[in-house]
């Protein structure tokens, strides 16, 4: 059983421009020569994959489907029934044995592991990033570092490096300190301010407000920041009751992973809902009862000042002659 180099063939980024039946004739022409060379009377294997054990380009794997169903001496068969249908290899008159190195390379668990909490990382920050180069230039580095030629010290340098980058574009979005807010009515918004420190990054974050005394309508807000400058987020909320409520403000990468946070953001609510408006509501017309009852008494009050009588709700204007009819009666009046 041997692994085929010329299984490249199958390969989807290998092929090309080549057309699938071409390279599933080429790839049955290797497989034919490979097995009379090592004795077409014994039964004999290869593995067929590519080089990174990804998916095979679908075209050439038909059309070596149907080749191969014409022959009947070579079958396509699973990789678990390959060593149960493979002779053992007789090298003069004697089968060959190999032997393998006591070690197979340094061992690579603890750079594994740490390649996969790096990828992650790159994912989740990858979320936030609009220029797909960035990532794909993350990923790209990390691709050839679980080979043994890759010592642990440049594997440890590349990883470092990987790390560095991906922590500085969080490290860039810094929040708010926490801080106290009123609330004069029951709907309202609550305003922060985050800042994208970076020079030219444009950055994706989630923010993701909760509280048990506030609603909040629109949930997670997935926020666009300009670079170089703080960004302005208005969050709609609405007030469940009166008094002092605590809600927190998360930011995180929009596949979920937490930036910074919580701001705590400490809020008076002085809505007025329910009895207080009727209470409200009936203040004021007593109010303005008392005020209209005020005034209509010092108009009373002026109107008497001046000589009006007041009978039972009837005004008379008292009788008054003017200085030339008082000087004639004046004169008209008897001497006594």
């Amino acid at each position: 059983m041997v692994v085929a180099p010329w299984a490249e063939l199958l390969d989807p980024a290998a092929l090309g421009d080549a057309a699938p039946t071409d390279a599933a004739v080429e790839l049955m022409a290797h497989l034919l020569v490979s097995r009379r060379e090592l004795g077409a009377q014994f039964g004999r294997g290869a593995v067929l994959a590519t080089a990174d054990l990804g998916v095979p380009a679908p075209g050439v794997v038909a059309e070596l489907t149907e080749l191969i169903a014409g022959l009947p001496d070579v079958d396509l068969v699973p990789l678990s029934a390959l060593p149960s249908a493979t002779d053992r290899m007789i090298v003069a008159d004697a089968p060959l044995t190999l032997t393998l190195p006591a070690s197979a390379g340094p061992d690579l668990t603890e750079r594994s592991a740490r390649i996969d909490l790096t990828r992650i990382d790159v994912a989740s920050t990858g979320s936030m990033l609009s220029d797909a180069a960035t990532v794909e230039g993350w990923r790209t580095a990390l691709a050839p570092l679980l080979s043994t030629g890759i010592d642990d010290t440049a594997a440890g340098s590349v990883l470092d490096r990987v790390s560095t980058e991906v922590r500085a574009v969080r490290d860039s979005v810094q929040p708010p300190d926490s801080f106290s807010v009123t609330l004069t009515g029951r709907s309202t918004e609550l305003r922060l301010r985050i800042e994208n420190q970076s020079e030219d990054e444009l950055l994706r974050v989630l923010v993701r407000p909760s509280s048990s005394k506030l609603r909040f309508p629109s949930g997670d807000m997935l926020v666009m920041l300009e670079p170089a400058g703080a960004t302005r987020v208005e969050i709609p909320v609405v007030a469940r009751s009166n008094g002092t409520s605590r809600a927190e403000i998360t930011l995180l990468t929009p596949n979920g992973r937490v930036i910074a946070g919580p701001v705590v953001v400490t809020a008076h609510v002085n809505a007025i809902t329910g009895l207080g408006q009727v209470i409200t509501g009936g203040a004021v017309l007593v109010l303005a009862s008392w005020w209209g009852s005020h005034l209509l008494r010092r108009r009373r009050a002026r109107r008497a000042a001046a000589g009006l009588a007041i009978d039972d709700g009837i005004v008379e204007e008292p009788f008054v002659l003017s200085p030339d009819a008082a000087e004639v009666g004046a004169g008209n009046l008897p001497d006594s």
